[in-house]
């Protein structure tokens, strides 16, 4: 979890979730259209905290 968190952290200042989902599947080597990550962010409310993400991050692996 402390790793998720570390590669988290930097890029939550401004809470851009589009472009940290960008970041985090390109550090996990994973290729995501950027519509469907809109549609995602459409539902979860354009925001994620790190909870949130720790949870998308599990089904990376």
């Amino acid at each position: 979890m402390r790793l998720h968190h570390e590669t988290f952290s930097p890029f939550n200042k401004d809470h851009k979730f589009l472009s940290i989902l960008s970041i985090i599947s390109r550090s996990y080597v994973l290729s995501s259209l950027e519509a469907d990550l809109q549609e995602i962010q459409q539902k979860i409310s354009h925001r994620i905290d790190f909870d949130t993400f720790f949870k998308v991050a599990q089904n990376f692996k």
